[in-house]
């Protein structure tokens, strides 16, 4: 008989002020290694191809991402800060952007993503423009990620 593995452990008891000393010994006899069975395989019929788990992965994934748009008014003569927030707490800012016609007079002084520092409340894309003619309507949106 061969031995392969011999395992000794030591417990020390501290018993009313007495230190006994316990040895213990486990001999692990040989064992034969597992047969491996092969994978079991699904018929052709049932397996998806490639192309359509591809397809299937990408549409989840599209799935995820959603966009958030605000509009709001930028007064003449004036600073205008606004933001728009992702549904959940728990979604993120991928990108975002602030717009404002073209000639109108309104410009972007500040566009960056945020959060009020509790995690209860939304991430966020703040826009902030200044306008020196008419008034005019601005656009803040933000595309966010589910996790």
């Amino acid at each position: 008989m061969k031995l392969t593995h011999v395992f000794s452990t030591a417990l020390a008891f501290v018993l009313g002020g007495v230190v006994t000393l316990g040895i213990r010994t486990a001999i692990a006899a040989p064992t034969a290694p597992p047969k491996s069975a092969p994978p079991p395989v699904a018929p052709p019929s049932v397996q998806p191809s490639a192309p359509q788990t591809l397809q299937a992965a990408q549409a989840a994934e599209r799935q995820k991402y959603y966009t958030v748009s605000k509009t709001f008014l930028v007064s003449s003569g004036a600073v205008t800060l606004d933001e728009v927030a992702c549904k959940s707490a728990f979604d993120f800012p991928v990108t975002g952007g602030c717009s404002a016609p073209q000639n109108s007079g309104a410009r972007l002084t500040i566009s960056y993503s945020g959060n009020s520092g509790s995690s209860s409340l939304p991430f966020y894309w703040r826009c902030g423009f200044f306008n020196d003619s008419a008034p005019v309507q601005a656009e803040a949106s933000v595309v966010c990620k589910r996790p």
